[in-house]
């Protein structure tokens, strides 16, 4: 398949290995990074301009965007613009004139904020809002040894069983009844790295997790040294003088790198429940909703990201929230609305002069509906 471009936050926060499961369609393309870094953009006040190799021209960017080495930015007279670069330094963009990423941030030895590798999967899940199925922790790995157990809370069911599996045995750990839709795992016992665990909730009315049908939903701890080295980086991260969004998309970055999706949706979703204005807060909860095959979740946030991305005149990221949400639809077999939103994405990127991106989004409506 061929590389993609890297063109927002979506493509530097997923993180995964294709979804398990079945769909209809062909697999999305795979993203293969060839910068482990990721450098984001954290302000972006006024007018603030972006080009990317690809690009013919500079265009409007936004908060959020990811950088790449040669892209260019450049910032309006009385525009600020601040990268978090990816050893965790920030560089202020000087206004007026063309600045190169690698001008202010160099490639680090090591990068603190790096991408995963992954390809988009196709797993189809989330769907029947008449199942208890499960938000988190689901196809996790985990930084907390007491996770938010959380499910979709469904009508006319009053309480639920709740139970915690160690998969390696099939032995249930943990049981408890409740009456909400969530409750944090009480610690006893307690989670171990190494094992593999499986959330079952099951409805009065007789509906269970296990109706959605979906193979791979575990969850297992890290082991000590990654979540050293995860709890290091997110303490770098938290002393910088960056407001909360900004803070909260590089640790989701930090996060989801290392597999840690339920902590890097917690991290954000507060976020998008206030009402943030910020289109990476949701492309990238979308992202991560799609990753874990909750389909519906990822739709709202990606129809949230491009109506955001629209009023802010930022073209890349309302092009790459509609590519997204045409792979949403392709996932649950909406082939038209797939190539709708397919369509618009590729509009969007023929608008940037990105030729290769608007190529291969021709190549996916064609294979999707010939």
């Amino acid at each position: 398949m061929k590389r993609r471009v890297a063109i927002s936050i979506l493509l530097a926060l997923i993180l995964a290995t294709a979804a398990c499961g079945s769909g209809p369609g062909i697999e999305p393309a795979a993203t293969v990074p060839t910068d482990p870094g990721v450098n984001l953009l954290v302000v972006a006040e006024g007018e603030v301009e972006l080009r990317r190799e690809a690009w013919s021209d500079y265009h409007r960017t936004a908060f959020g965007a990811v950088l790449h080495r040669g892209d260019l930015l450049r910032p309006g007279s009385g525009a600020s613009a601040v990268v978090l670069c990816d050893d965790v330094r920030t560089w202020v963009v000087p206004s007026g004139v063309p600045s190169g990423l690698t001008n202010g941030c160099p490639p680090p030895p090591e990068p603190v904020l790096v991408r995963g590798e992954s390809q988009l999967g196709s797993t189809r899940g989330g769907t029947d809002p008449a199942i208890p199925y499960i938000i988190s922790p689901r196809k996790t790995r985990l930084l907390d040894d007491r996770p938010l157990l959380s499910w979709n809370e469904i009508p006319g069911a009053s309480s639920y069983a709740v139970q915690v599996k160690d998969t390696n045995t099939g032995q249930i750990i943990w049981e408890t009844m409740v009456a909400g839709s969530g409750l944090p795992y009480p610690g006893e016992p307690p989670l171990e790295s190494g094992v593999t665990y499986l959330l079952i909730v099951e409805a009065d009315n007789g509906r269970s997790s296990q109706d959605e049908g979906v193979p791979g939903l575990g969850f297992s701890l890290l082991d000590e040294g990654d979540a050293q080295r995860v709890r290091a980086a997110a303490a770098q991260v938290g002393g910088l003088q960056l407001r909360d969004e900004a803070k909260a998309l590089a640790l989701a970055q930090i996060y989801t790198a290392h597999g840690v999706i339920a902590e890097a949706m917690g991290t954000l979703e507060p976020l998008a429940q206030a009402g943030s204005r910020a289109g990476a807060v949701y492309r990238t909860l979308g992202d991560l909703y799609q990753h874990v095959g909750l389909s519906l979740d990822a739709e709202a946030r990606y129809l949230t990201a491009v109506e955001l991305a629209e009023a802010a005149e930022d073209v890349e990221g309302e092009a790459a929230a509609q590519a997204e949400l045409g792979e949403v639809y392709a996932t649950l077999g909406n082939v038209d609305q797939a190539v709708r939103w397919l369509e618009d994405a590729r509009t969007g990127y023929e608008a940037l002069g990105d030729a290769q991106r608007a190529s291969e989004l021709a190549e996916r409506v064609e294979a999707l509906h010939p």
